[in-house]
């Protein structure tokens, strides 16, 4: 498909129109008609040698009548026919379901394994639960949901300024 030059003006105007490259070389020559559109005052012409940045100046008889930057026709996408189909995949509680239930997801402790579950657990005691000072610099971090159950424990380290936990 060729570029099209378009320019909206007064109905039954002859018009010619030139393009040229930024650096002022002839696109197309100067002259060359737009057609008027069936009496509309919308004239038009295909330029398949015009391109992007181009200056299309458009004249009636010697008077410059409109001029302006050459940029192609985009095409904008409709969000609605980019949809995927999303039927028969399984919802967001499905899938936290099914991760709460498995044993596959494990992360090492350096003293054995933990699923996905009790990962949750652990973080959402750290994010929510109670934290109880049991003396010495040792606190518990309790389970949010009944206050009481220890899910881990923060204790101070041996070896470093830091602390160190024990989980379950």
């Amino acid at each position: 498909m060729s570029n099209e030059i378009t320019v909206g003006f007064y109905t039954g105007a002859t018009l010619t129109y030139g393009a040229y490259q930024p650096d002022g070389t002839v696109r197309t020559a100067a002259g060359t008609p737009l057609t008027e559109v069936a009496g509309t005052g919308y004239y038009k012409a295909s330029d398949a040698s015009v391109a992007a940045g181009d200056i299309v100046i458009v004249k009636q008889d010697t008077v410059v009548v409109a001029y302006g930057e050459y940029q192609p026709e985009s095409i904008v996408a409709n969000p609605n026919d980019c949809k995927a189909d999303v039927s028969g995949l399984p919802t967001v509680e499905e899938i936290i379901t099914a991760l709460k239930a498995s044993d596959g997801w494990l992360t090492d402790t350096g003293s054995g394994t933990l699923s996905f579950k009790q990962i949750i657990t652990i973080l959402t005691a750290w994010a929510g639960g109670k934290v109880t000072d049991a003396g010495g610099g040792v606190y518990n971090i309790l389970d949010p949901e009944d206050d009481s159950t220890i899910i881990f424990t923060v204790i101070p380290s041996e070896s470093s300024p830091y602390k160190d936990t024990n989980i379950g």
